[in-house]
């Protein structure tokens, strides 16, 4: 099995956020587990659509496109990972008031 640089690189985003996951799991706060996944996951893959499309927009429209538009795609996990972050916070965040209920449910 060959796999590039580049196909290893795009995975880091969502190997991090399967040690946040495992993180999470082992702690008093385990049930935003899934809250978390679903709001990382959705940061990481707007992003990774945000940023691929911008690159490769210039294919699909009359713009030129640059001779260096494949480096853009070396920056995509750099920039899926602040954004799934974000999103996993808001998750997180959106669904505390949820979590208080369910706690004090009999």
């Amino acid at each position: 099995m060959d796999i590039s640089f580049f196909t290893a690189f795009r995975l880091v985003p969502y190997v991090l956020l399967g040690l946040l996951l495992m993180f999470l799991e082992r702690t008093r706060f385990s049930d935003y587990s899934a809250p978390v996944f679903v709001g990382g996951l959705i940061g990481i893959l707007a992003m990774i659509l945000v940023v691929a499309w911008g690159a490769q927009a210039p294919y699909y429209n009359d713009e030129r496109g640059s001779s260096t538009t494949a480096l853009a795609f070396l920056f995509v996990p750099a920039y899926a990972v602040p954004a799934g972050v974000i999103e996993a916070a808001l998750a997180a965040v959106l669904y505390s008031p949820f979590r208080a209920r369910v706690h004090e449910a009999p």
